[in-house]
């Protein structure tokens, strides 16, 4: 922010900054200094410290034109490596939904094969992680739709014929990371 004050983070309407991760500011991954220096750093860490993955914690706050970049850019020199993270933000953006490495446009990252977690199996396992009343499997509440939910993270988070869910939005099982339990919730 001090190179180029209001470039590298989104600011509001008002002038101060976005908010989108719930801890004061979020970058600005849509223009192109910010989307170089994303690109060049995950590149630096990849081949300095010879990692084989790169988790974005709310990864939504990212534009998913970054991300496909990124997760090409990244394949070209590990095919094996993995890029995943939390396809959503901790609070609200300025990035537009439609722009945004989120749930909704899991999709338009699949030839860079960015994965995501997949809170419907979380939450069909365990309950709501916003409302602690909401029980999942485990507590024996919600059977039937949980179970359904449950088979959606079993085949890999995709629309199948033996699943009876309304919210497919993975398009790929290997775009799909299942979890009960992570660092949060």
């Amino acid at each position: 922010h001090q190179i180029v004050p209001g470039y590298y983070h989104r600011l509001n309407s008002s002038g101060g900054f976005s908010n989108g991760s719930g801890t004061g500011n979020e970058t600005a991954s849509e223009r192109s200094m910010m989307r170089k220096f994303m690109l060049d750093s995950s590149e630096f860490l990849v081949t300095e410290y010879n990692l084989s993955g790169l988790r974005f914690d709310l990864m939504a706050l990212h534009d998913y034109e970054t991300m496909t970049l990124l997760g090409e850019n990244l394949r070209a020199i590990d095919e094996t490596i993995i890029v995943y993270g939390e396809p959503w933000t901790g609070g609200t953006s300025e990035l537009p939904s439609s722009l945004a490495a989120g749930k909704e446009n899991i999709d338009q990252m699949a030839s860079a094969e960015i994965a995501a977690f997949n809170d419907v199996i979380r939450d069909a396992v365990k309950g709501s992680v916003f409302n602690a009343n909401e029980g999942g499997w485990v507590q024996g509440e919600g059977l039937a739709d949980n179970y359904n939910k449950m088979l959606y993270g079993v085949v890999g988070g995709i629309d199948h014929v033996d699943v009876n869910y309304y919210d497919i939005w993975h398009y790929d099982p290997d775009q799909t990371v299942n979890y009960v339990s992570a660092h949060d919730n």
